[in-house]
């Protein structure tokens, strides 16, 4: 009987702490007037201790997300969050619905726009950050959410800190040169050059990318080679590369780029020492994004040298008379996020965390939205003996394999009593 009532105990206070430190609203925003699009749901992620935001960061999924993905999901990736936690910015997602074609919402003007900034509006009274209606944005989109976020850029230029288009944009030839201080990214596939389908998305990013260039844009040409219409692991250099970009643009530094990367011999210079034609470079703010830029256009990847953080919290609890259930907490950082958990038991490794995706806990995928269901930091160790006492410890594992400090335990006693202890 105490041993029940510690465990439900143990429950109650990590299903508190999760709901104090989350900062998660939602919205559905129903269309109006002459609207096309069906359904607009957006979710946003507010970073504790973060008193007055300094801009959001939109994440728009594409046309051809299922349905049962609900791009929402994007306030829940960890490593985005420590992108947006770093700069004191919110983190927003949206699951958009049409009623006939993927148009009916990613054209701005079709009432997507306007029910972007009415969400706004609403997460500010929710959130009391009544800032959500006035500060600036950093707008990636995939597909045709590539599209949108361009559109949005056309009619809120004063807005957009840092555009991302991921394959796109896709419904339209209109070459916007204007603003050209706000750094654009164009991170295709390097496949969807001659495919069929995509094709097209290819020419019109590349006359976008030079005709900015040709007038001094701060433009980046950053494709996938490994990659077709899908996202891959293109977020490796697109999270880097907006880093950095708010570094300068918080700064209030808009100086010239520091380095320059050439789109066709994939080559890197300081800018000052660059003698070629600019309008064929990638502009890049500073050296390690150049270095990163080298070896993602020629491999689709980015190394990664430093370990995730440490889970910051674990706590166990009997689910029943054998079973140990361990539950904790932990952070990304914003290099290449959290691939995995190990469990260890007295030194010992278990046998592997098990997520939503197998061993894996959140997988860069096709649409870089987050699959449902999400995966949950918890792992239960099945017929543990009693009468001994136990010390469980979890690390993260990031995406280059690297695994974080064991500093979070928990000491179980099965022998009498049922304890927990945090380091």
């Amino acid at each position: 009987m105490m041993r029940s009532r510690v465990m439900l105990l143990l429950l109650a206070a990590l299903a508190a702490g999760e709901s104090a430190a989350a900062k998660q609203y939602s919205v559905s925003i129903p269309p109006k007037g002459g609207a096309r699009y069906k359904e607009a749901n957006y979710a946003i992620w507010i970073p504790d201790g973060a008193a007055t935001l300094r801009g959001v960061i939109m994440h728009q999924h594409g046309c051809g997300e299922p349905a049962e993905l609900a791009g929402a999901t994007a306030t829940f990736d960890l490593q985005w969050q420590a992108l947006a936690r770093k700069w004191d910015c919110a983190l927003m997602g949206a699951s958009l619905r049409a009623s006939t074609a993927c148009q009916d919402w990613s054209e701005p003007n079709n009432g997507s726009g306007d029910a972007f900034l009415r969400a706004l509006d609403q997460f500010g009274k929710q959130s009391r950050h009544t800032e959500l209606t006035s500060i600036p944005w950093v707008l990636w989109g995939h597909s045709g959410g590539a599209n949108w976020v361009y559109r949005m850029f056309m009619r809120h230029p004063e807005r957009v800190l840092v555009l991302v288009l991921r394959s796109g944009p896709v419904f339209t030839d209109e070459l916007f040169t204007g603003s050209l201080d706000t750094p654009v990214l164009y991170n295709l596939g390097a496949k969807e050059k001659d495919d069929k389908q995509f094709g097209g998305i290819w020419e019109k990013a590349r006359r976008l990318f030079e005709a900015r260039r040709a007038k001094g844009g701060l433009d980046t040409w950053a494709p996938d080679p490994e990659a077709s219409h899908d996202c891959r692991f293109g977020r490796l250099f697109v999270i880097p590369y907006i880093d950095a970009c708010l570094a300068q643009c918080f700064a209030d530094v808009k100086a010239a780029p520091a380095w320059l990367g050439d789109t066709e011999t994939l080559s890197v210079s300081r800018a000052d020492r660059y003698g070629g034609d600019r309008t064929k470079t990638a502009c890049l703010p500073n050296e390690q994004l150049a270095s990163f830029w080298t070896e993602f256009v020629r491999t689709g990847w980015v190394t990664d040298k430093t370990a995730p953080p440490a889970p910051s919290f674990i706590a166990g609890s009997l689910a029943n008379a054998r079973d140990v259930v361990l539950r904790w907490q932990a952070d990304a950082d914003l290099e290449s996020g959290i691939k995995t958990f190990h469990i260890y038991r007295n030194g010992q490794l278990l046998p592997p965390y098990q997520g939503g995706a197998g061993d894996l806990f959140q997988t860069p995928n096709y649409h870089d939205t987050l699959d449902k269901p999400l995966s949950e930091m918890t792992y239960t160790d099945p017929n543990v003996p009693f009468g001994a006492r136990y010390d469980y410890t979890v690390t993260a594992v990031n995406w280059a394999g690297l695994e974080s400090a064991k500093h979070a335990y928990s000491v179980m006693d099965l022998g009498s009593s049922q304890s927990t202890r945090r380091r």
